[in-house]
């Protein structure tokens, strides 16, 4: 909406019935998704992955961008321009990890007024609340850098071999070796995405369109105990929770992307019927 060049990946056939906006994690950008965007594609499901503000091909420093606004009012752009490229296709929101913080953000505060209403959201790994060894010095050192040195960086404690699947070794070590995959975030970036966390488990009650969260069972990023608080508050009637076994945090580099891909075709076939009816 101010007019900055947002890169895209876009995945799918003119007919598909479904579609969505593909919002990534805090690390990695849309190239790194093509695997699922292509599988997805195959499936009859649509991806218009987006380059988030401050990672990829986006312009301006890595890791860093001072206004939380802005990523959720890329996702109304990216959004309409979805509705526009397929145009026989319900349209949803996917977010993962950092990106379904922003999902949540723009389907509980921003739907509707700003942008788009969605017909569905897909939450990928929510980034709530981490169980990285971030110590109390760095935090308060987080904070008021945020105010005094705002683009300084602080290295994220953990990479994409503990994140990744191990079984899939040779992808794991491209990503790291991508000048494009964010390993900094700045203090602005981080406080202002510690802030969109606050109260979001209230924002989530206010969630009433079909919402599928899926969370992997070897996730050594995000608090378990906390993303199932999240889905128990999650507002709509229309809500479903998968566990997949042997799935890790950066769930779109895994060796196997079937039970991943299956899980969504399966919940946004029954939406688009729900849509059309």
């Amino acid at each position: 909406m101010d007019g900055a060049a947002i890169p895209f990946r876009a995945f799918g056939s003119e007919d598909a019935q479904a579609a969505m906006v593909l919002l990534h994690g805090a690390g990695p950008y849309s190239v790194h998704y093509e695997a699922l965007g292509s599988a997805l594609a195959q499936r009859g499901v649509a991806t218009l992955a987006i380059d988030q503000r401050g990672f990829g091909e986006t312009e301006g420093a890595r890791g860093h961008h001072g206004r939380f606004s802005d990523y959720t009012d890329d996702c109304a752009i990216a959004l309409s321009v979805t509705a526009a490229r397929w145009p026989h296709a319900t349209v949803g929101v996917c977010g993962h990890s950092f990106g379904a913080l922003v999902a949540l953000r723009y389907c509980s505060d921003v739907a509707g007024r700003r942008g788009p209403q969605p017909d569905f959201l897909i939450l990928l790994m929510t980034w709530i609340k981490d169980i990285l060894p971030v110590s109390f010095l760095t935090l308060t050192s987080g904070v008021l850098n945020s105010v005094i040195r705002p683009r300084s960086t602080y290295r994220v404690p953990i990479t994409v071999f503990e994140t990744g699947d191990p079984a899939n070794a040779g992808v794991l070590k491209a990503c790291d070796q991508d000048p494009g995959w964010v390993h900094d975030v700045s203090a602005q970036w981080f406080v202002n995405a510690a802030r969109a966390k606050m109260g979001i488990f209230a924002a989530a009650k206010r969630l009433e369109l079909p919402v599928l969260q899926i969370e992997g069972a070897r996730d050594r990023l995000v608090d378990a105990a906390a993303n199932r608080r999240l889905f128990a508050s999650i507002g709509s009637e229309r809500k479903s929770f998968v566990m997949l076994e042997n799935v890790y945090h950066d769930c779109q580099l895994q060796f196997d992307l079937a039970p991943l891909v299956r899980s969504i075709a399966t919940f946004s076939a029954p939406v688009r019927e729900a849509v059309r009816a």
